[in-house]
């Protein structure tokens, strides 16, 4: 029950984001200041509550109520150096909403398959897991590729603040803590192509599973 709570509560956040965020994103609002960057934006706090929710998953595998896979980990980990220490830098570019859009989409997938298999449905319902299964798949690149627009676009603003900008004494040059943006990038690629393939191979997998179970079931 702790686990549908749980995922439960991930789902509906991420549909009251979807909710908030995709018109704007496709263009049906076009408000001067983005909804994400406003000063008392309730929709950016409930999204990165939402992110912080990837430490009580982290809690729930050490203590061994559900496990966490290393790709899931470093790529949460990914999103929230993301969320916290780039976006707050130029949250008001119009990638932002992309971004918060995709997450909160591959969000609302993940908690809507592990509400269904905690439930005990598994390959009951094959159109909604292989909607599950692919939707995760697919968009995992592209929310990468977003981050790496993100990183790319807020860099040179980062750069000239003072906020990342550490002087140990006045006899030595600052240190840049920007420069901290570049290095997770290249440290991230091989992660990322290396999680590409497992992802892909994992749906094949998945799907020729359902399939026979799909066809077991009702042949």
């Amino acid at each position: 029950m702790y686990l549908i709570l749980y995922n439960g509560t991930g789902f509906f956040m991420a549909l009251h984001l979807l909710l908030a965020f995709v018109p704007e994103a496709i263009g049906m609002t076009d408000p001067l200041v983005s909804t994400y960057a406003l000063p008392k934006s309730t929709e950016r706090v409930i999204y990165q509550f939402s992110e912080l929710l990837a430490l009580i998953e982290v809690f729930n595998h050490i203590v061994g109520i559900q496990s966490m896979k290393r790709h899931i980990f470093l790529f949460s980990a990914w999103a929230l150096f993301i969320v916290f220490m780039v976006i707050p830098f130029y949250s008001s570019h119009s990638w932002v909403i992309y971004w918060v859009v995709v997450r909160s989409f591959r969000k609302l997938l993940r908690h809507l398959h592990k509400m269904y298999l905690d439930l005990g449905f598994r390959h009951e319902v094959y159109p909604l897991e292989a909607l599950c299964i692919n939707g995760l798949s697919f968009s995992f690149p592209v929310e990468y590729l977003i981050s790496v627009i993100i990183i790319l676009v807020t860099f040179p603003v980062a750069r000239h603040s003072s906020a990342l900008h550490f002087s140990i004494c006045s006899c030595l040059p600052s240190l840049d803590f920007s420069l901290f943006y570049l290095i997770g990038l290249f440290v991230s690629i091989p992660y990322f192509l290396s999680t590409l393939v497992y992802v892909c191979r994992k749906r094949e997998h998945q799907i020729t599973q359902k399939v026979v179970a799909h066809k077991k079931r009702y042949v």
